[in-house]
Parts: C-alpha cells; sequence; structure tokens
C-alpha cells in the first residue's frame, strides 16, 4: 500500500513540475500632463489586455506648470512631496508582477507625482518597463530617478516614443518587452 501511495505521490509531483508557470499579470500605471501618456497607456493595456491605474493627486499638478516661467519657490512646489495621492496603492497590487510604467518629464526628471508613486509603493519582485515622451536619450536619463540611482531593482531601459507615436511603435516596443520577459523566464 504505501509503494502505491508513493507512487501516487510521485507522479503527482512530476504533474506539478510539469504545469506552465503562472503567467505575470500586468499593470500600467501612468501619470498624464495632457501630453500623449495618457494615450500610450490605454494602448498599453489594450494590447497587453493589462489593468490600467491612473496616478492621481490630491491637489492640481499641472495648473502649477500654467505659470512658467517659474520661479525657484515654484519649482521646489513641483519638486515637494507635500502632494498627496488619491490612491497611493493600486487594487491587488501584490498580484502583479509586471508593471509598465507611463511618466511625463518636468523640469529634467520625472514629475513629482510618478516619483510619489515609486516612494509609497513596494516595488521589491516586480520588472518595471518604463515610457515617456522624448528621445532615446531623455528617457535614458530618467532611469536614475526611476531606479532611485541603483536602489531599486527590475527596471529596463525607459523607452522614449515621439509626441505622437503610432499604435504600430507602441506594438513594436510591447513586442520588445515580451521578449525580454521571455528571456529572463528563459535564464
Amino acid at each position: 500500500m504505501s509503494r502505491r501511495l508513493w507512487i501516487w505521490s510521485l507522479v503527482l509531483l512530476m504533474l506539478v513540475a510539469c504545469s506552465p508557470a503562472k503567467p505575470s499579470r500586468a499593470l500600467v500605471v501612468y501619470y498624464s500632463l495632457n501630453d500623449q501618456i495618457d494615450s500610450i497607456a490605454g494602448i498599453v493595456a489594450e494590447e497587453l489586455n493589462a489593468d490600467l491605474f491612473e496616478i492621481k493627486t490630491d491637489r492640481d499638478f499641472e495648473k502649477l506648470l500654467d505659470h512658467e516661467p517659474l520661479d525657484a519657490a515654484q519649482i521646489g512646489e513641483l519638486r515637494s512631496d507635500d502632494f498627496k495621492l488619491k490612491q497611493p496603492v493600486p487594487d491587488d497590487w501584490n498580484t502583479y508582477s509586471v508593471v509598465y510604467f507611463g511618466f511625463p518629464v518636468s523640469y529634467g526628471e520625472p514629475a513629482q507625482p510618478s516619483q510619489l508613486f515609486l516612494m509609497q509603493n513596494n516595488l521589491k519582485g516586480k520588472t518595471w518597463f518604463p515610457f515617456t515622451i522624448g528621445s532615446r536619450q531623455e528617457a535614458q536619463d530618467m532611469l536614475q530617478f526611476l531606479n532611485s540611482y541603483g536602489l531599486r531593482e527590475g527596471w529596463y531601459d525607459p523607452k522614449g516614443f515621439p509626441e505622437t507615436p503610432s499604435r504600430s511603435e507602441i506594438r513594436s516596443w510591447i513586442d520588445e518587452t515580451r521578449a525580454d520577459l521571455q528571456a529572463a523566464a528563459d535564464s
């Protein structure tokens, strides 16, 4: 009897070991300043069949930008962490393993609401694919802010899109991210 139980246990163990891995669950998080970030985020979510989460603040961050050029005090307010996020943590945050992160650049760094989101969430164990509007170099320059100068792990190089990217440009980038995820899974 114990031999039969042992064989069934072995068969069950083999079935569990050979079953496909649980697929990654993706979330598209974005903050937009009347730019194309919201449109890109919507297309990414649609193409990936992923959930979408918009970062919203208690104060109108964009209104602060209406007074350009800004003086030092106004720039300080833009960089302030006095902003509060309406919903700091997305629903079911712990169930997502892949995050596509859209952000605008404001005065040489990701807009403060984007940075607040990163500061207020547990980022461990997630793979990050950031995107913004700008050149490849401008997007790359943002990586130091996003990964907190290397202290945060799991970040891929940011994608800089043109101001009005085509759906095919966005799809091409999504295909690249899928290849990155597959390569990471295979290694």
